[in-house]
């Protein structure tokens, strides 16, 4: 086989294989969520980081920061609505969401198109909701969206990876 042939598999592997880079740092983000509540700074950088050599891995610099914006404005559309919402109700908007919540969702921007981000956002939460329902008995408490919305995303990645895969 001639030696571009091998060095353009390589490529193609590693860039199968840069989708589940981040599946390997939000493990303990997902632990850390569940058990405590919290996430910890140093964690959430080194996820952000694999995103955005996941996201340059698949598409490059230029969809990785089309994502990016494209999925800010999602959150600050959505951020304006929840706030909204919360304060229509009358309810504390800072101990409603949590900024690790909010960082968590900003560094998996480069993951996703906004219309992929949108759908794994609402799988995200649908996942929360059913842990809140079936885990919790209805006690107000919180959720621990990074948790769950990890376990989204590895399902997601996984599911592309062998979508990708199979091609």
């Amino acid at each position: 086989m001639p030696l571009f042939m091998l060095s353009i598999l390589t490529i193609v592997d590693i860039g199968l294989y840069s989708r589940m880079m981040p599946i390997l740092t939000i493990i303990p983000l997902i632990v850390s969520d569940i058990k405590t509540r919290r996430i910890k700074v140093r964690e959430l950088f080194f996820y952000g980081i694999m995103a955005l050599i996941a996201g340059w891995f698949d598409g490059g610099w230029h969809d990785v920061l089309r994502n990016i914006a494209g999925n800010i404005c999602t959150l600050i559309f959505l951020g304006i609505l929840i706030t909204s919402y919360l304060y229509l109700r009358r309810l504390p908007v800072l101990q409603s969401v949590g900024c690790g919540d909010i960082f968590f969702l900003l560094t998996s921007s480069p993951l996703f198109t906004p219309m992929d981000f949108i759908r794994f956002l609402i799988i995200a939460c649908f996942i929360s909701l059913v842990w809140w329902f079936c885990l919790t008995h209805h006690r107000r408490v919180t959720v621990p969206f990074v948790g769950t919305a990890g376990i989204t995303l590895i399902g997601v990645q996984c599911f592309n990876w062998i979508r990708i895969w199979l091609q």
